[in-house]
């Protein structure tokens, strides 16, 4: 855990984006990502709190508008 602590860049750096997971007595104690997969995972909520509001209005009345109108 000490040299994940102290280099954790280069840890998640030479996983090249696979997952990582590190242990302590055979237990998971982190799970470290790269700046570029949590920005990935959180696109990836995102997208699925949209496919709720889709879904949602899913059947609804439509609008037709212009684009000059927005």
């Amino acid at each position: 855990m000490a040299n994940l602590k102290n280099n954790q860049n280069k840890i998640t750096g030479r996983t090249r984006n696979l997952p990582l997971a590190a242990l302590n007595c055979k237990k998971a104690q982190a799970h470290p990502l790269s700046a570029k997969d949590y920005e990935s995972q959180l696109d990836m909520v995102d997208d699925l709190a949209l496919v709720k509001i889709i879904k949602a209005r899913k059947g609804r009345k439509t609008v037709k508008v212009k684009l000059e109108q927005l």
